[in-house]
């Protein structure tokens, strides 16, 4: 099983109550998934409540559809853009629905 990852966003906070968040889109080739996950870590820097953490898995669309924070969202929304971006020049960059390439078109 191949679990790879890429993180696309971080939030920390706090200077006396760390507040830590990390987003990542995760690719898993058993059960072949493509999600977005959140993980978080609370912790008291002076020690008086032990560390809280977790890890949360969601589909693409409900992150998507704002199961994450709008600035996590916008890098979520630039990684995938940039999956369908082609070299310039290339010409085979990604087009709206209902675009069609002209050069594939069958038109001569």
């Amino acid at each position: 099983m191949a679990r790879m990852t890429r993180e696309f966003h971080r939030r920390t906070g706090g200077p006396v109550l760390s507040d830590r968040h990390w987003w990542r889109l995760v690719l898993d080739t058993d059960p072949q998934r493509l999600v977005v996950e959140h993980a978080w870590a609370y912790s008291d820097a002076r020690g008086a409540a032990p560390e809280y953490k977790g890890v949360r898995g969601m589909e693409l669309s409900e992150a998507l559809a704002g199961g994450v924070p709008p600035p996590a969202r916008a890098k979520l929304v630039e990684l995938l853009e940039g999956l369908f971006e082609a070299p310039p020049g290339d010409g085979r960059g990604a087009r709206p629905a209902g675009q069609e390439d002209s050069s594939t078109s069958g038109e001569a």
